[in-house]
Order: C-alpha cells, then sequence, then structure tokens
C-alpha cells in the first residue's frame, strides 16, 4: 500500500477540502468532518490516519472511501444501523461514501467488515481489521459536523 499524498486524490479534492477533511487536526484549526472524536481527544481521525500516524497506519482514502460515489454496490462493507444489519444501506442513511477496500478484512465473526451507527446520538464503530490493528467497535462520536449529504 502506499503513502497517502494529497496529489494522487486531486480529483477528490476538487469537491471536497483537503483543509477541512484532512490536514486540520481540531475544530478550532478548521476540521469539519464526520471522522472526529471528541470521547478520547483523538480529533480529526483522517488527520490521524493519513498525517500523525501516517507511517504506522500506511492508510489511503480509498481504504475507507473504496468504489466511492457509488455506493450501492459496496462489496467488502455490511451497514449495521440502528441495530439493523444491511448489504446496502438505506438512502435516508448518511454513510458518508464508507465502502470498505478489499485488503480491509472483517473482525469478531463477522462475514464483511462493518460500519455500524446509531442515528439518535450519531455514534458510530468499526469492526474491521486494518493496518495493522483490529477495530473492535472502535467508536467516534462527532459533536459538530454535519450530517448532510452534501457536505465537502
Amino acid at each position: 500500500m502506499s503513502r497517502w499524498d494529497q496529489n494522487n486524490f486531486a480529483l477528490c479534492f476538487n469537491c471536497h477540502d483537503v483543509n477541512k477533511l484532512v490536514l486540520a487536526r481540531r475544530w478550532d484549526d478548521g476540521a469539519s468532518t464526520n471522522f472526529y472524536d471528541d470521547i478520547d481527544g483523538k480529533d480529526n481521525l483522517h488527520w490521524v490516519h493519513l498525517v500523525d500516524r501516517v507511517d504506522k497506519s500506511r492508510a489511503v482514502c480509498h481504504n475507507c472511501h473504496y468504489n466511492v460515489h457509488s455506493n450501492v454496490e459496496a462489496t467488502n462493507t455490511q451497514y449495521r444501523i440502528d441495530g439493523v444489519l444491511y448489504t446496502t444501506p438505506p438512502s435516508h442513511v448518511h454513510t458518508h461514501l464508507i465502502n470498505f477496500s478489499p485488503d480491509v478484512q472483517p473482525f469478531g465473526g463477522r462475514t464483511k467488515p462493518e460500519w455500524w451507527i446509531n442515528t439518535t446520538t450519531r455514534e458510530r464503530r468499526c469492526y474491521l481489521r486494518c493496518h495493522g490493528s483490529e477495530m473492535d467497535g472502535l467508536q467516534y462520536r462527532p459533536d459538530r459536523g454535519d450530517d448532510n449529504p452534501t457536505f465537502p
């Protein structure tokens, strides 16, 4: 897997703001993302994966946003939304194009890596094996972010 380089995702950043999603660590620095952890103080989790821990995680955008903009054909992701398991997320739930790449593995007896959300509390979790780590319900809950599907 290659190291993340913003130039490799120039097409993405024609519409999405790299400063808000990746380069800013905290809300006060300009971060504006739903992949944010206000609970454990990790702040912008895009920044954690792509900037702070890049040598450890070796993550790139398409590890979690594989097959973007056609999420209805997710083949390596299952979605647990308010306790109900889906292979294709319902159109009214904004998954933020979460669709794990084939190199992300299932964990905990699941058949596919799982993205989990409680739409009332906005808590999200991941159940998967990636970048040498097992995410057994790693939770994140942004207290600010926007669940608007057009949010860049």
